[in-house]
């Protein structure tokens, strides 16, 4: 009989940049991971990010200029709930692939189904950038926690 894939599960609530943040990390099916950030009570946008070898895209398109073997892995964002056009979400879902990459010691090959639901934050267009990288800083470090 096989396992159940849902390895961890882990829930937690935080404090990041004095709000509330409700954190809750997944791993399954081997090399995915889901991970849920809100401080609004709800899922909010949702991204799928997955890492992937420069290596295979030079094989596919042999006119890219070619890099070291410790060339860093690309991430791929597909935005499937939400504004597909908000930079920060991006650079959030980003940061957040490399922390459980890293996290995990899964590195290229992981997949990150993310959501999003900030007060302020990433969520307010007139959010000033230090700010987000407070607030982003919190994230991570909230979910490497959880995730070790």
């Amino acid at each position: 009989m096989a396992e159940f894939p849902i390895a961890t599960k882990h829930v937690s609530q935080f404090d990041v940049c004095g709000v509330a943040t409700d954190i809750v990390c997944t791993k399954y099916a081997g090399n995915r991971v889901f991970v849920v950030v809100s401080q609004c009570g709800n899922i909010g946008g949702t991204v799928i990010l997955a890492t992937h070898d420069r290596s295979e895209r030079r094989q596919a398109e042999p006119d890219v200029s070619e890099g070291g073997k410790d060339e860093p892995a690309n991430a791929n964002i597909k935005t499937l709930l939400g504004s597909r056009n908000d930079p920060l979400v991006h650079v959030y879902g980003t940061h957040l692939l490399g922390v459980v990459s890293q996290a995990t010691g899964r590195g290229v090959g992981t997949e990150l189904l993310l959501t999003l639901a900030l007060k302020g934050g990433a969520n307010d267009a007139d959010a000033d950038f230090e700010e987000s990288g407070r607030v982003l800083k919190g994230i991570a470090d909230a979910v490497a926690g959880l995730l070790v």
